[in-house]
């Protein structure tokens, strides 16, 4: 499995990109904004149906940082 990767992307455009990637394991709310990148992405990294070890939003600074090693994680 592949997600898109954020280079180059808003964080709202991305986040709609991934939220339909990962749709094979379950709804995953889309993000309101920006701003609340963590508690959107949290969701993700939480989710047991997808397997590896997920990086956990609340230890990056940037969503840019956290997608990209989602992005290496899953694939």
């Amino acid at each position: 499995m592949t997600i898109t990767r954020p280079t180059g992307m808003v964080f709202l455009d991305w986040a709609s990109c991934t939220v339909q990637d990962l749709s094979e394991f379950g709804i995953i709310g889309g993000p309101q904004s920006e701003v609340k990148w963590q508690e959107w992405a949290i969701q993700i990294s939480n989710n047991s149906s997808i397997n590896g070890v997920l990086p956990d939003p609340y230890g990056f600074s940037t969503w840019q940082e956290w997608a990209e090693r989602l992005c290496a994680t899953i694939g």
